[in-house]
C-alpha cells in the first residue's frame, strides 16, 4: 500500500483555513488516510504571538486539531542529526555519564496527547515562565535572534549572487579556519550559532544534546571540531543545517521580515514532509530553489492563492495526486 502523502502547511495556509471555517473541508480532504497534513511547532509559537485573543484562539483551534500530523521542534530533530554525526565521527565526545530524566521530560512535553504543548497551545493557556511551558517561544526567539546575528556576522562581505548553484555556494572564513580560504555558507552559519548556542546552558540546543554529548570535552577542541565540521561532515548527515543554511542564503536575495525566521525554521522540515504549501511567492521560489539544488530529497513547493481560493487550490491539487 502507498504512503500517504505528506503535506507541510505554511502559518499563512492555517490561518487562512481558520479565517475562512474551511476546518471541515480540510478533514474531508484527508479523511481517506491517503493524505497527512503536517504542522511545525514553529507556526504554532507564531499564531500564540498574535495579538487578537480572537483570532488567535480561531487558528489555534485549527491548527492543533489532533487529526493532524504534530511534528517535533525543529531545534529537537536538528539535534538528534548534530548529534548522532557526532557521536559517530568523534566518539571520544560521548558523555561518560548519560543522564535522560530532563531530556525525556521534556520530550514528553511535546508528544504527549493531553496536558502538553499542544493542548496548552489549543486551550491558549499562559503558564508561568517555566522551560517547558516557553520552550516554543525561547526557540522562536533564537531563531528570529540567529538571522539577526548572521546577517551582522556577513554584512559588508562580498557573497556569491543569488544564482549560485546551492551546492556551490562558500564564503570566506575570516582567516579563522586553518587552512581553509572559502568553505560552504551552510557550514559557517551553523558552526556558528552551534558553538553559540553551546555556551547557553538553556538552549535548547544544549539541552537535546547533553545528554549524550559532553559538552565540555566538545569545547576544549575547537581545532579539532573545526576538522569535523568544515572537513569532514557530509550534508546527508545533517541534513537540516545544509537546509536552514540554504534558505538563510537565499533570505539574503528577497526582502526579509518578521517571518524570515519561521520560514528558516518551518525549512529544516522539508525532509519530512512531500509538498510544501505556501501563499507566499518568495518563499515558494526558496523552497523550489531547494528542492532543485539539495544533495538529498525534499519535498516540493505548492504555491497557493489567499484566502478560501487558496485552501480550494489545495484541495484540488491533493484530489489530483492522492
Amino acid at each position: 500500500m502507498a504512503r500517504a502523502a505528506r503535506f507541510l502547511l505554511d502559518t499563512n495556509v492555517w490561518s487562512y483555513a481558520a479565517d475562512e471555517a474551511m476546518l471541515p473541508d480540510m478533514l474531508q480532504a484527508c479523511r481517506n488516510k491517503r493524505v497527512v497534513f503536517m504542522v511545525a511547532p514553529a507556526s504554532v509559537t507564531e499564531a500564540r504571538e498574535l495579538g487578537n485573543p480572537e483570532i488567535r484562539k480561531r487558528i489555534l483551534t485549527v491548527m492543533t486539531h489532533g487529526r493532524w500530523t504534530r511534528l517535533m521542534p525543529d531545534a529537537y530533530l536538528e539535534a538528534q542529526e548534530i548529534k548522532a554525526a557526532i557521536l559517530s565521527l568523534r566518539p571520544q565526545w560521548a558523555s561518560a555519564e548519560r543522564e535522560f530524566k530532563d531530556f525525556n521530560k521534556v520530550r514528553y512535553d511535546w508528544l504527549r496527547r493531553n496536558g502538553g504543548f499542544w493542548e496548552r497551545a489549543r486551550k491558549d493557556i499562559q503558564l508561568p515562565p517555566t522551560d517547558e511551558s516557553l520552550r516554543g517561544q525561547i526557540e522562536n526567539r533564537l531563531a528570529r535572534q540567529e538571522v539577526r546575528d548572521i546577517r551582522d556576522m556577513f554584512r559588508g562581505r562580498n557573497q556569491s549572487g543569488g544564482l549560485t548553484h546551492l551546492q556551490s555556494v562558500t564564503i570566506a572564513p575570516n582567516g579563522s579556519i586553518s587552512g581553509m580560504t572559502a568553505v560552504d555558507y551552510w557550514r559557517l552559519t551553523s558552526s556558528y550559532i552551534l558553538l553559540k548556542e553551546l555556551q547557553i546552558y538553556a538552549s535548547p540546543y544544549r539541552e537535546w544534546l547533553d545528554c549524550e554529548v559532553d559538552i565540555h570535552a566538545l569545547s576544549a577542541d575547537m581545532k579539532d571540531f573545526e576538522n569535523m565540521w568544515f572537513r569532514e561532515l557530509r550534508p546527508e548527515q545533517v541534513k537540516r543545517q545544509w537546509l536552514r543554511g540554504s534558505m538563510e542564503f537565499l533570505q539574503r536575495w528577497h526582502k526579509s521580515s518578521d517571518g524570515s525566521p519561521v520560514d528558516s525554521q518551518l525549512t529544516s522540515h522539508l525532509i519530512d514532509a512531500d509538498y510544501f504549501v505556501t501563499a507566499d511567492k518568495n518563499f515558494a521560489k526558496c523552497v523550489e530553489r531547494i528542492h532543485a539544488e539539495a544533495p538529498f530529497v525534499t519535498g516540493k513547493p505548492l504555491k497557493i492563492s489567499a484566502g478560501r481560493n487558496g485552501i480550494n487550490d489545495l484541495i484540488t491539487f491533493i484530489r489530483s495526486v492522492a
